[in-house]
């Protein structure tokens, strides 16, 4: 069965292909080769030219065709070996910042194809990135680094300016670059020559500042949680603070004629009236169903990254009154994945349950999205249904008899947050949180009913069904239980020895437990009396979720995928790995030798496993 990344779910829940080069297979007999990737991932940031858009995601690039707002059409995806995170367009180049990736040069000439020109990997994450003729200007770390990209195929590094804080923004006016840096403020640089940079000033900031945009003699700040702010640069080595509208807690902003449109991550779009730079006005306010992350202006479209509602298209001709008028969808946080014979179901904790169709596995077609009622966390089909472990909603039944229309059949609430599910027979079992493990019958799919209740101290996370007996990790624990009576489970052996108990999964007498850090302990439950360690593969990162696949496990870790040979439990062997970009992978499942990740704001990974080694 499957384990859940237990922070992954819970941060969810207060919030409610082309180029892969760098992402490869890494094991002693080489035999794991990555297919395919679907799902976009969360919009992050988003650049405009023309009809053109480019959006920025957790998987990588999406370019949409926007003539007709109300429709529009998405024309390529690039799938890039990080979380892309920033854009800069310059003519047919797009510049991306990919976190801890680095930097990739696309050229975008043509839409329908992208292809990646040229990249430059970096130590530390990059999360910002603009350009001034042939100089591109990255955030890095807590750094502004220069390069030379007028051979777009090598680019190379000019200069490096070192910062106290983690740079979120740099723009660019003629010589001078505007670097924004968290809680330092915004820094003021001399880049006339941009392989000597020197700060000449810094502006402070009330919180934290995350853009900062140049207009003639004016500066318009972004500070997180602290206001719009509005500076005299005439001289920048001087600046002067002139008005402040501290009504919202911008994120990033454009300037379009008098008036700032700002973006406020959790209160959405704002339209602010700056014709008087000493007392700017709020106009109106546009409320977004999702994390505002970017925004880009085209005449009277203002653009925004929305995270998993996608990129969100607003008509702002009358500036009072903004309206939306379509979108360009994108996918949220990939956190369950089930599959059955050509068909995966992706359980997303900002959209709900998408169907993918994976009868070619190297070219997997997205069907449908079902939205959740309380998000996503887990999935399992059993024949023409999944089962959805859907987070505050409790359990939900998918009808998947047409696949690309999806319709919801039943649901039934768990007293806290569902994170995984298991079916056996006419009854489901919910591991849901601190309300322990739920039993449900589902002989009527449109009418489940709780029937049954084992409580543990922990935190449910996962579970597992073996016969008449369910195996349940709690973080402390292990808990084999009988349900042989489904309406009153009674406990049959409690292991304590985990101490991150996050997935599970058995085969016979043997029970893979993954456990954080600790990796995955494989323990002999033959005689219930007399449990014992057999065996245990500790895995380079912790250890998230567990599958098994005749005498392979197939585990999830903060890295990516770890295929081990536990023929002999005892001797666990490493056969196989795929290392994933700087992602964490939180569910693994598999059908036939085909296997499907679950990576969070980087989507769905399709995987093939050649026949191991040993």
């Amino acid at each position: 069965m499957k384990g859940k990344k237990i922070l992954f779910c819970l941060v969810a829940a207060c919030l409610v292909l082309a180029s892969i080069g760098s992402i490869s297979g890494q094991s002693p007999a080489g035999n794991v080769q990555l297919l395919a990737r679907a799902l976009s991932g969360p919009a992050q940031d988003v650049a405009v030219q023309g009809d053109r858009v480019y959006v920025a995601t957790g998987g990588g690039l999406i370019i949409a065709d926007v003539s007709d707002p109300a429709h529009p059409v998405v024309l390529s995806r690039l799938s890039l070996p990080g979380p892309s995170v920033d854009l800069a367009l310059s003519g047919t180049l797009l510049y991306v910042a990919a976190g801890q990736a680095g930097l990739f040069i696309v050229d975008v000439s043509d839409p329908l194809t992208p292809r990646v020109r040229g990249s430059f990997p970096t130590l530390t994450p990059v999360n910002a990135v603009t350009f001034s003729g042939n100089v591109v200007y990255l955030g890095e770390g807590t750094g502004l680094r220069t390069l030379d990209v007028s051979d777009s195929e090598n680019p190379r590094s000019l200069g490096v300016l070192r910062t106290s804080d983690a740079v979120l923004g740099v723009t660019v006016a003629d010589t001078l670059a505007f670097v924004a840096a968290g809680f330092t403020g915004v820094h003021i640089v001399d880049a006339s020559d941009p392989a000597h940079l020197s700060e000449i000033a810094t502006i402070d900031v009330a919180v934290k500042a995350w853009r900062a945009v140049p207009v003639g003699h004016l500066a318009y700040i972004a500070d997180e949680f602290g206001g719009l702010h509005i500076v005299d640069i005439s001289d920048p080595t001087q600046p002067q603070w002139l008005g402040t509208l501290d009504a919202l807690g911008p994120r990033d902003l454009v300037v379009g004629g008098n008036r700032v449109f700002a973006i406020d991550e959790f209160a959405g779009v704002f339209v602010i009236d700056v014709s008087d730079p000493r007392n700017p006005q709020e106009e109106a306010q546009l409320a977004l169903s999702d994390s505002a992350l970017g925004v880009a202006l085209d005449q009277e479209r203002l653009y925004v990254a929305n995270a998993g509602a996608g990129t969100r298209i607003i008509d702002v001709s009358v500036p009072r009154q903004p309206r939306e008028r379509g979108a360009i969808p994108a996918s949220g946080l990939a956190s369950g994945v089930a599959s059955t014979e050509g068909l995966a179901v992706v359980t997303d904790l900002t959209n709900g349950v998408t169907v993918i169709d994976v009868s070619d596995p190297q070219q997997p077609q997205e069907l449908a999205t079902i939205p959740s009622l309380g998000g996503a966390c887990d999935a399992t089909i059993v024949g023409d249904l999944a089962y959805v472990a859907g987070g505050v909603s409790g359990l939900e039944i998918i009808d998947l008899s047409d696949p690309r229309h999806p319709r919801r059949r039943g649901a039934a609430p768990t007293p806290t947050f569902a994170r995984a599910v298991a079916i056996s027979g006419s009854f489901a079992y919910v591991a849901a949180d601190r309300a322990g493990l739920r039993i449900f019958d589902v002989s009527d799919p449109d009418a489940p009913r709780e029937v049954g209740i084992f409580r543990t101290p922990g935190s449910a996370q996962d579970v597992a069904i073996q016969g008449t007996r369910a195996y349940l990790v709690d973080l402390l624990s292990l808990w084999i239980v009988d349900v042989s009576d489904p309406s009153a489970p009674r406990p049959l052996l409690e292991i304590d020895r985990p101490t991150q108990a996050v997935g599970v999964a058995v085969a016979g007498d043997l029970v893979y437990i993954a456990d954080g850090r600790n990796g995955v302990r494989i323990v002999d439950i033959g005689d219930l009396a007399q449990p014992r360690a057999r065996g245990q593969f500790l895995t380079p990162a912790p250890a998230q979720a567990i599958t098994l696949l005749g005498d392979l496990a197939l585990i999830a870790d903060n890295r990516g995928l770890r295929v081990v040979d536990v023929s002999n439990p005892a001797q666990p062997i490493e056969v196989g790995s795929l290392t994933t970009p700087p992602v964490t992978p939180v569910d693994v499942a598999a059908s036939g030798r085909t296997v499907y990740l679950a990576a969070g704001s980087s989507g769905l990974f399709i995987l093939r496993l050649a026949q191991p080694t040993r």
